[in-house]
């Protein structure tokens, strides 16, 4: 439910003046006795403005964390929807920041974090992973740096490295589950090969995704990952010519491999 008003289950805590915004700690929403205020059990956010702003909710900083806290406790956490004609609505949302403990945040990895590696896995696996970018519209609507949706959609659009977006829910059965499912021998066929190619459009796709990983491996590439606390640097050199030639050539060879499988619509 908090994602829908913008908040993130976990929100980072830095050292005052750390440019770099390296998490020391982690707070996480809180419902339920906690909260300071005599409040109806059943209410989970009020539609009133907040004395503090969404977007500072996550990366404050030791001393804006300790300045804020007061406000969070006694007036719950800011939070913010659009409604149907596209203007933001603020709330307080009923819940207080809990602090997490010390071997949390050596656990957690950030999102960020995550989304370097795996773009460093692709690039340095051309055209062997094809992600997907994972959206979630609630969380975005509110992003103030960079604003509102454009920085996720240009992740899929002409320059970006992804196939599009991951949205999802569960269905109930794994592609191998063949007992629940009335389909003939080729189900693993289908469902890993013709269904991707279909379904992502690699016909149209795999080629922009190819020129990207191109582009983007003219230049030594590096990366600096935490792992507990310890930091480790990742490098990429530039590709070579022989092996720009052989990414175009496979990028290539995926656009026409699977299309004799695929129902073309009939054409009047």
């Amino acid at each position: 439910m908090d994602g829908y008003f913008g908040l993130k289950v976990y929100n980072v805590i830095y050292k005052d003046g750390d440019p770099e915004k390296k998490p020391t700690r982690y707070w996480t929403p809180l419902h339920g006795r906690w909260v300071k205020q005599t409040r109806d059990n059943t209410t989970y956010y009020k539609r009133e403005d907040h004395p503090l702003s969404p977007v500072i909710m996550d990366e404050q900083s030791a001393g804006e964390f300790k300045k804020n806290k007061p406000e969070m406790k006694t007036a719950g956490l800011p939070g913010v929807y659009y409604n149907e004609k596209n203007s933001p609505v603020g709330m307080s949302v009923e819940a207080v920041p809990f602090l997490l403990n010390d071997s949390e945040t050596d656990r957690y990895e950030q999102w960020k974090t995550q989304l370097a590696e795996t773009e460093f896995a692709m690039l340095a696996n051309p055209l062997k992973l094809l992600p997907l970018f994972h959206y979630d519209p609630r969380r975005w609507q509110v992003a103030a740096n960079p604003p509102g949706n454009a920085y996720p959609f240009e992740q899929v659009g002409e320059s970006g490295l992804y196939l599009g977006f991951k949205m999802y829910t569960a269905q109930g059965y794994r592609p191998y589950d063949v007992d629940r499912l009335p389909i003939d021998n080729d189900l693993w066929f289908q469902m890993t090969q013709v269904n991707p190619y279909d379904f992502y459009r690699l016909d149209e796709q795999i080629e922009r995704i190819a020129r990207n990983i191109v582009e983007k491996r003219k230049k030594e590439i590096s990366i600096k990952i935490k792992k507990g606390k310890e930091e480790i640097e990742k490098v990429l050199r530039p590709l070579a010519q022989e092996e720009v030639d052989n990414i175009l050539d496979e990028a290539a060879y995926i656009r026409y491999a699977t299309q004799g499988y695929i129902k073309f619509k009939e054409t009047p």
